[in-house]
């Protein structure tokens, strides 16, 4: 197979917003009471703030306006800071995980298309320079980074998902950092999320996220009792799924993975690991959803609903022997054998002659 492999100095953005604000006095203005990181996600996601309004006992902004590009026209729109962070959030978490082919003579338009033109707006805003793109295996390309811990080979979705969860981390904790956490709303989520009401599942438990990340790193967070963990991690459980369900997949993904920090090795957390690892699978992500499933079920051995996933999410790996493994002990189990045919099938076709002999081998008498 032929490398290609392209440098990628020619596209790299690092510095672009320290010379925006340099050129735009006002938006220097405006950093210092927004803040940085949501002036500049604005730009990225296409917002452009066109005023502010400001209490003047406080100093804090009130309102803003700001207008935004919808399929080549512009929509002028206006709200508190929260209601803009919520629209840049999901202007920068809608996108496609698509990947492009580059073609045999990329210019510079296709290596940024490639990567995405937004993520390369967004790496130098989370410490990411981009060095090189190898585009050899055109199912994934891989991306070499440098960061503060040096540097770095990547696939291009988990360089994508990446900066995702950065986006997210920095605007949920630019929002209000103070919420009551009332146990009994998560009582009241439930039902609502019993009933498919995910909206308001999403109203009632959404406000809880940032605090709560925050909460986890505090000596009093890491103190708190299992029972305690678990209610939280479960509340948290229902929100991703919620977030989920309604779209919001990105969202939903890194609430679940909070959850399940919370939930730790409690009494919630086998099933929050499987909620997570079927939103995974639910994503087209089988092969990362590998580690959920072995951890839940070494939490709860007797829960065995997703190990058809398990030998599935190794076959997305490439690792058919394990996904073999995995099968035999299906099979000694007695369990139904509709869930196991998609799993012989790519194994058989994956194994060819392999898998027939072993087959034979196992079924011939012992002498």
């Amino acid at each position: 197979m032929t490398a290609r492999t392209y440098d990628l100095e020619i596209i790299r953005s690092d510095g672009w917003f320290e010379r925006v604000v340099t050129s735009v006095p006002a938006l220097g203005r405006l950093c210092e009471s927004l803040g940085e990181a949501l002036v500049a996600l604005s730009l990225v996601a296409g917002f452009r703030i066109v005023s502010a309004g400001i209490d003047r006992n406080s100093g804090e902004v009130t309102n803003l306006q700001w207008v935004r590009d919808n399929e080549g026209s512009e929509v002028t729109d206006s709200g508190p800071p929260d209601a803009l962070r919520s629209e840049v959030m999901a202007a920068l978490l809608g996108d496609a995980d698509e990947m492009v082919d580059l073609g045999d003579v990329p210019d510079p338009n296709d290596l940024r298309d490639c990567i995405g033109a937004r993520y390369v707006l967004l790496a130098p805003l989370f410490g990411l320079t981009l060095l090189r793109l190898d585009a050899t295996h055109r199912d994934e390309p891989r991306l070499t980074v440098t960061h503060e811990r040096g540097q770095e080979e990547v696939g291009l979705r988990q360089f994508r998902r990446f900066l995702r969860s950065r986006v997210i981390d920095v605007l949920q904790q630019q929002r209000a950092r103070s919420v009551a956490i009332d146990l009994e709303q998560a009582e009241l989520a439930r039902e609502d999320f019993d009933a498919g009401r995910y909206d308001e599942v999403v109203q009632r438990l959404g406000p809880w996220v940032s605090p709560l990340l925050m909460y986890l790193r505090t000596p009093e967070g890491a103190a708190l009792d299992a029972k305690t963990r678990a209610d939280l991690g479960r509340a948290l459980g229902i929100l991703g799924e919620s977030l989920h369900l309604l779209g919001r997949s990105e969202e939903g993904e890194e609430t679940l993975r909070l959850a399940v920090q919370y939930a730790h090795d409690g009494p919630a957390a086998g099933e929050l690991y499987r909620t997570l690892a079927r939103l995974l699978i639910a994503t087209n992500r089988r092969a990362e959803s590998i580690g959920l499933i072995r951890r839940a079920l070494s939490l709860e051995p007797a829960v065995r609903e997703l190990v058809p996933d398990l030998a599935l999410g190794y076959i997305a790996a490439g690792r058919h022997v394990a996904a073999l493994g995995v099968l035999r002990e299906l099979r000694a189990s007695g369990a139904d054998a509709s869930p196991l045919e998609p799993i012989e099938r790519d194994l058989r076709e994956h194994l060819g002659d392999a898998y027939t002999r072993f087959e034979a081998h196992l079924s011939a008498p012992r002498g």
